[in-house]
């Protein structure tokens, strides 16, 4: 790292921080940076390196830190101890004591650099573990001019500075989704229990109603039981007559053509669809399978006095009986 920004171009020297620092004059240095650096010393040595920074740092100078920050449950009970010369946890409102304590008039500090699940949902207890910020970034300056100007007046840089969620944070946010997740089950409950409610008070409602139908259908059914008979008596009645009638009228031949007559199987079909004959179980298609086997047995009744009349024609003995009866006067 060192050749390579010598080979840029750049005034570079190799030693000790303090040491450098203390061989610089005062009030030379417009910036200071120190990445993952303090996490490395002890106390008395921290103090000595910022009295020094402090010292070199011109009037409008700024001082940028960058250590581990202990806020991240795992960074502080695991991944520091991943290098073993960091030997000091670095607690950031006692950097900023220590700071001031050193002479800067302003100094805050960020924390940066969240972990893979810092974009994971808020419900997600891991993320509490595994999202929050990894470092802490501290910024001083030495004069309340700068302070101002960078804090208060021109602080957009803070958009492009990759802040992250602290650990409270993370679990604040947890706690206010769990809350507000518990709320609308609640309420949803709450509304589901209602909706119960009602629908069991419109059970019971259509159960009354019910019953009462209920009730209500058995008294009319003892009422109308005996119209129910005589409704029956004369549909028996009425259709013994029809049949009475139409076997009256299949046993003569002249009744039969008229029942034959296709203006009459009309006038019957008409009357079937006008009266309700359904009722008792008689309808146009059965009557006329009736008239048709009558019509039928007229036609075999024919066919069959034709053959009679030809075998009396062609027959010799019915020939001579015929003139003995024209002779005896018959």
């Amino acid at each position: 790292m060192i050749n390579f920004c010598r080979n840029l171009g750049l005034n570079v020297l190799k030693g000790e921080g303090i040491e450098i620092l203390s061989s610089l004059e005062s009030n030379s240095i417009s910036l200071i940076t120190i990445f993952h650096m303090i996490e490395h010393m002890d106390s008395e040595k921290l103090a000595l390196l910022l009295e020094q920074c402090y010292r070199v740092l011109k009037e409008d100078g700024i001082l940028i830190m960058e250590t581990p920050s202990i806020d991240n449950l795992l960074v502080s009970s695991k991944l520091f101890y991943i290098d073993s010369t960091h030997i000091n946890h670095i607690n950031p409102d006692r950097i900023i004591f220590d700071i001031q304590c050193a002479g800067f008039s302003k100094a805050k500090y960020y924390y940066i650099n969240g972990g893979p699940l810092e974009y994971a949902p808020s419900l997600k207890l891991t993320r509490v573990l595994n999202g929050i910020a990894q470092d802490l970034s501290i910024i001083a300056c030495k004069s309340n001019s700068i302070s101002d100007y960078i804090f208060k007046h021109h602080f957009d840089w803070e958009n492009n500075l990759s802040q992250a969620p602290t650990t409270l944070q993370a679990a604040t946010n947890f706690d206010y989704e769990m809350e507000r997740t518990l709320n609308e089950q609640s309420k949803s409950i709450h509304d589901l229990n209602e909706f119960i409610h009602l629908l069991n008070q419109e059970v019971i409602l259509y159960k009354e109603k019910l019953r009462i139908l209920e009730s209500n259908l058995l008294i009319i059914n003892k009422l109308i039981l005996p119209f129910n008979t005589i409704l029956r008596y004369f549909k028996k009645l009425i259709i013994y007559f029809c049949t009475s009638i139409f076997s009256f009228m299949c046993n003569y031949r002249i009744t039969r053509s008229i029942l034959n007559n296709k203006y009459n199987l009309l006038l019957i079909r008409a009357t079937f669809k006008v009266f309700p004959f359904n009722l008792l179980n008689v309808s146009y298609e059965k009557v006329y399978e009736a008239i048709n086997k009558v019509k039928q047995i007229d036609i075999k009744s024919m066919h069959f006095n034709q053959k009679l009349i030809e075998h009396y024609n062609n027959s010799s003995s019915s020939k001579e009986m015929r003139n003995i009866l024209v002779k005896k006067n018959f």
